[in-house]
Parts: C-alpha cells; structure tokens; sequence
C-alpha cells in the first residue's frame, strides 16, 4: 500500500513539475512575442517622427532653362535658352519644396539685336526688380519608393516675373542618378506674358505669340 501510495505522489509531483514547464515556457514565448511586437511599433514610431530629410542644391554650371514662343505668322518659332539658375529643393518623405532664380540676363536667342530689345525693352532688366525670375515649389509629391524615375509628376508654384507673382501649374520628369548621386529634374511650363505685364514683343515685323512654354533642366546636388 505504501509504494503505491508514494508511486501516485511521485506521478502527482511529476504532472505538478511538467505543468510548470509548459507554464514558464508559456510565459517565455509570449514575453518573447511582445517584445517583438513592441520593438516593431517602436521603428514605426520612430519612422513617422523623423521621416527622411534631403537638402539639396541646383548645380548651377549643368542646369538650364528654354522658352519656346510661337510667332506671328505662324510659320516662325522663336526659341532661346539661359542659364544661371540657383536655389534650394528640400525633400521630407515624399514632399517636395524649394525655391529657385534665373537670372534673366543670361537668356539668348541668337540673335544679338533681338536679346537686346527682349531684355531691355520687354523684361527691363535693367530695372533691379526685374532682373531675375523667381520660383517658389509649393506642391509636387514623390512616388511611394525609394528608387525611382518618375515621368509627369504634376507640380504647383509660385513664380514671380516682371514684378508680378502668378499661381503655375505643370508636369516634371524626375530621375535619381544613384552612381553621381544626384537628383535631375526636367519640367515644363506654359505662361501667358499679358499677365507679367509685360508688352507682346516684336520684331522685324513679326509678333511673338504672348503663350510661351517654358521648360528647365535642373541637377540637384548635396549641400
């Protein structure tokens, strides 16, 4: 009677023993699993509070601007270019901002007599106000992926010219060279000079069609 008495304490001690294994293993694995999940809320926590910042600035000597203006007869179109753009783009997530000039002075057509009368007589850039062109980025959002070469990214702005400011709307191609790590833009814009107040040139006879499209051509590099 007694072995089996100690028999039967011995199995109680043992199912008691294994029971308080599977319990402190229990209570391992689901420690375990909540420190998991705690650590991946953190990350998520911490990603959302301190997103990716990018400053940028525009390589002045590889960035460009043209303009296009259709004229009157219909069968000539005037075109030019110019350099001597500056300014900053900061990029927070996936939202763009920034600010850029173009100094008018440098605009040409190739054809001396016809830079002179667009710039002095149409831009009056002589006049200091009226000596640059200035653009602030106010809305353009980035795809959702860290590498990328996106096409018609709508964008919105401000741009100023001639002593007047302007709500712009238009369409960018963005492209992230990851081997010279830089960013290249192209965009392009159109623009009615009636509302720069600035009167429809002429030359040679000829009236320039008062739209005119803009298009830029900008490397942005780390600060």
């Amino acid at each position: 009677m007694k072995t089996m008495k100690t028999m039967k304490t011995m199995k109680s001690v043992i199912f008691i023993f294994n029971l308080l294994i599977i319990f402190t293993i229990g209570v391992f694995i689901y420690s375990y699993f909540i420190q998991v999940i705690e650590a991946k809320s953190a990350v998520k926590e911490s990603i959302k509070i301190k997103p990716l910042v990018s400053n940028l600035k525009v390589d002045s000597t590889n960035s460009s601007v043209e303009f296009m203006a259709i004229g009157n007869p219909g069968m000539l179109t005037i075109e030019g270019k110019g350099k001597g753009i500056t300014g900053d783009l900061t990029i927070s997530s996936r939202n763009v901002e920034g600010t850029f000039e173009c100094d008018l002075n440098t605009l040409e057509t190739g054809i001396d007599l016809r830079d002179k009368h667009m710039k002095e007589k149409y831009l009056e850039i002589e006049k200091a106000a009226f000596a640059k062109a200035e653009f602030k980025l106010t809305k353009l959002t980035l795809p959702d992926k860290e590498s990328f070469t996106t096409k018609k990214i709508p964008f919105e702005g401000k741009l100023k010219l001639h002593g007047v400011e302007k709500l712009i709307k238009g369409e960018a191609n963005i492209d992230k060279d990851k081997k010279n790590k830089t960013l290249q833009s192209t965009a392009s814009f159109n623009i009615n000079v009636k509302d720069f107040n600035i009167t429809i040139p002429t030359f040679a006879g000829i009236n320039v069609g008062e739209n005119v499209k803009i298009q830029t051509k900008i490397i942005f590099i780390a600060k």
